[in-house]
């Protein structure tokens, strides 16, 4: 092994440490978010900061087949750890009198589909989601040093060695230094996944009851006549949130809000407030949409739409959404463009802004705000509590 081979290798051994550390430092934020385990403290859109990894974690993006990226990654790193330790660019092919595929080949090639999956995320995290994840930048980077140094691992042979190392993997895989690589890849990414489903149930079992906070809000503020609502006008337990319609854990709540209603059909009412962030301005926009069609008795119908095609609420998909609906797509636009619409979001939207709120979904039941996570066994037990 020449000079150039081993610098290679070792700073292609570093890069995957510190791949290893940010791995595993995302799968941690990921099962404290699955979990609902945020440290009590409930999990909002439009909280302070700028970089919030919790909630890419709680995205649809987070997970590939139900394993978590970060899982994927944390055995891709301690694989590619354990083999440059190991040995480097062993043949992987018994016939040595040919350029055969080699360890430093099958990594760059492993390197090079992380850069191109982390320009994907990268898109992602800037267009989907309104923090970016300063741990997943960390990933990117990880990924396009590594790139590098294991193209220096080649010899500076990178295209051909991965190209040989690509055509040789069928003939590659019996051998021993394949064989490390996946297993080490396989072993690390079920032990996580395991460790991962064991801390959830460990946390869903300790989980503290939820509380309720002591002081009772205004109750002018807090109710309206207009406010679309499911439910008993006389229910013995009244949820008021105040949501955005671009906002993933205010999609979440949707989806908890169905089941709660489904199982206190007649204990429950829920009544829905507008809350438009300023950094979703499609937000606004489809609340004006819900808006008007209340005015048809269709709100829900379309909340439950807005909230299912959460990341695209343009306009024109918007007024789709209502289309499909059979809401009249011409008499909705006109609506939506009028003062009615935007003065009754604005109404709701000062309401809030009042109230002190300061993230969405923020919940008040009966009259109280709720302080913790926004989980579902959560919300049973206060709907309990308050029976």
């Amino acid at each position: 092994m020449n000079k150039a081979h081993r610098i290679g290798q070792i700073a292609t051994l570093l890069v995957a440490v510190a791949g290893v550390i940010v791995s595993i430092l995302l799968l941690l934020i990921h099962v404290r978010t699955v979990a609902g385990d945020l440290s009590g403290v409930a999990q909002l859109c439009g909280a302070d900061g700028r970089f919030d990894c919790s909630q890419a974690a709680a995205s649809g993006w987070s997970t590939v087949l139900g394993v978590p990226i970060a899982a994927l990654g944390l055995g891709f790193y301690l694989a590619v750890v354990v083999t440059a330790a190991l040995g480097g660019l062993a043949e992987w092919r018994s016939d040595a009198s040919r350029p055969g595929a080699n360890v430093a080949g099958i990594v760059h090639i492993g390197f090079i589909l992380s850069v191109l999956y982390s320009v994907f995320l990268a898109y992602v995290n800037l267009t989907q989601l309104e923090k970016s994840c300063d741990k997943c930048m960390m990933l990117y980077a990880v990924n396009l040093v590594g790139l590098v140094t294991s193209a220096a691992w080649t010899s500076g042979r990178a295209r051909v060695v991965a190209l040989e190392s690509f055509r040789g993997l069928g003939a590659s895989l019996p051998t021993l230094p394949a064989g490390v690589l996946v297993l080490t890849a396989l072993v690390a990414i079920g032990g996580s996944v395991w460790q991962s489903n064991q801390i959830k149930a460990e946390a869903a079992q300790d989980a503290p009851a939820p509380e309720l906070e002591g002081r009772a809000v205004d109750a002018e503020l807090l109710r309206a006549a207009h406010a679309p609502s499911v439910g008993p006008a006389d229910a013995a337990v009244v949820i008021v949130e105040f949501s955005d319609f671009e906002c993933p854990f205010c999609a979440r709540f949707a989806a908890m809000v169905d089941v709660l209603k489904s199982e206190f059909p007649t204990e429950l009412r829920v009544e829905f407030r507008h809350f438009p962030l300023t950094m979703h301005p499609n937000a606004r926009i489809a609340a004006r949409a819900t808006v008007c069609a209340q005015e048809l008795g269709r709100f829900w119908e379309l909340h439950d739409a807005v909230f299912q095609n959460q990341r695209n609420l343009t306009r024109e998909s918007v007024l789709r959404l209502a289309g499909r609906l059979d809401l009249n797509e011409d008499e909705l636009a006109d609506c939506m463009d009028s003062d009615f619409a935007e003065s009754r979001v604005q109404q709701d939207r000062a309401a809030g802004e009042a109230l002190g709120i300061r993230g969405t979904p923020t919940l008040f039941i009966n009259g109280r705000r709720y302080a913790g996570r926004l989980e579902l066994n959560d919300l049973r037990t206060i709907i309990r509590s308050q029976l």
